[in-house]
């Protein structure tokens, strides 16, 4: 008996390569693409963090500087281990002000005159104020954000320095 080979169609052994040729293309193709939606993530997650901290840090800057008779300038609040208030006290145009980090929140609430308003919601991991070496009219204010946009999100961190003008 003759045996005919057909000219048509593939061999198991074609199929089994051609599968696991495309298997590893996608995989590959995986890889790249997962690596590239972390990197995105993470960019994405700095650049909001950025937003936030320099929105809360122009804020608060812009209260400190016409402060006088700040009462505590020298605190560090972490969120976990912060108090669940800490704040610091001044006076500004003879009205008493406070900012305030809430650890259980993650928020900064600023009593400035009559109004109370809050920045940067959900999102600080510490906040701390710190005077300046010799210059006593020079206060340090220290921010760390974090917009917990996935699981391993990146902090942000900024520190400034807030020249007074009425700060003695």
């Amino acid at each position: 008996m003759k045996i005919i080979k057909k000219s048509d169609g593939f061999t198991l052994i074609e199929l089994l390569i051609g599968m696991t040729m495309m298997i590893i293309l996608l995989g590959i193709a995986f890889q790249v693409l997962n690596t590239s939606i972390k990197a995105y993530q993470t960019n994405m997650a700095i650049a909001n963090n950025k937003l936030i901290i320099r929105s809360a840090i122009n804020i608060i800057t812009d209260e400190l500087r016409y402060a006088s008779a700040v009462t505590n300038p020298v605190f560090v609040a972490n969120v976990p281990t912060a108090s669940p208030l800490s704040t610091i006290n001044y006076t500004l145009n003879n009205h008493q002000c406070s900012i305030t980090l809430d650890s259980k929140t993650k928020t900064i609430t600023i009593v400035s005159d009559a109004s109370t308003y809050q920045i940067a919601s959900g999102t600080v991991m510490s906040l701390g104020f710190a005077r300046s070496g010799t210059h006593v009219n020079e206060v340090i204010v220290s921010i760390t954000v974090n917009d917990n946009s996935f699981t391993g999100s990146p902090s942000t961190s900024l520190d400034t320095i807030v020249i007074t003008s009425n700060l003695q």
